[in-house]
């Protein structure tokens, strides 16, 4: 099964995820969200992300996802999380990884021409 890795910026990342977000929870599509060119990381389904081997992971609701990594963009970076579950109205939906973990993805990820 090939899944299609849709890069989608922090900037539209709210509007995005209550648009594929069951897309992204039956893994018929995983996000990769960037920031000024450069991938924060992939927004995939809990069982690809619960395989990886994360061991510094918290929770966070969906909604909270932007506002927090646009704060914590350059410590996230930096490597102070390897991921975060997300959550919906209390229930772990889906995961967010960090770029380190890309290799470890079962995902063809390619790198994407700028758009201009």
């Amino acid at each position: 099964m090939s899944i299609l890795c849709r890069p989608v910026s922090l900037a539209e990342l709210t509007t995005s995820a209550r648009a594929h977000r069951r897309r992204w929870q039956m893994g018929i599509e995983a996000a990769i969200i960037t920031h000024q060119g450069k991938t924060l990381g992939f927004i995939v389904p809990l069982e690809i992300f619960n395989s990886l081997s994360t061991e510094s992971v918290c929770r966070m609701p969906l909604p909270d996802l932007q506002p927090w990594l646009f704060q914590n963009r350059q410590g996230w970076l930096e490597g102070i999380m390897d991921g975060l579950t997300l959550t919906w109205h209390t229930r772990e939906v889906l995961g967010f990884v960090h770029p380190r973990h890309s290799i470890q993805l079962p995902l063809s990820v390619i790198q994407l021409a700028k758009k201009f």
